[in-house]
């Protein structure tokens, strides 16, 4: 059985920020499916991962590992993605915007 002490330790590691989302890439898979990856963030539980056209937000995914493959694009058109690390409480940053156009 933990210690008060013990007990707060583990606490107070559940309230700290991931760190911020690097690395992200995208790869195309066909004319409308993209595989997006990046680097493991430190105090990260799982990602979100949020696609746009534009200024609007088209949808969001979850991911527990690295990467997500998004599906169902719209044929010639323009997209950007950004990925937020989530620790067991608190979400991180937003990576920085990756834009990409289908064919």
């Amino acid at each position: 059985m933990a210690t008060p002490l013990e007990k707060w330790v583990d606490d107070q590691a559940r309230l700290t920020k991931p760190k911020k989302v690097k690395g992200v890439t995208v790869t195309f898979l066909g004319a409308t499916k993209v595989k997006v990856t990046w680097k493991k963030a430190t105090g990260a539980d799982h990602y979100y991962v949020e696609l746009k056209r534009g200024s609007k937000v088209i949808d969001t995914y979850t991911s527990n590992t690295k990467s997500k493959i998004i599906k169902g694009l719209k044929d010639g058109k323009h997209y950007s993605v950004q990925v937020k690390a989530v620790g067991t409480y608190l979400g991180g940053q937003f990576s920085k915007r990756v834009k990409f156009s289908t064919f």
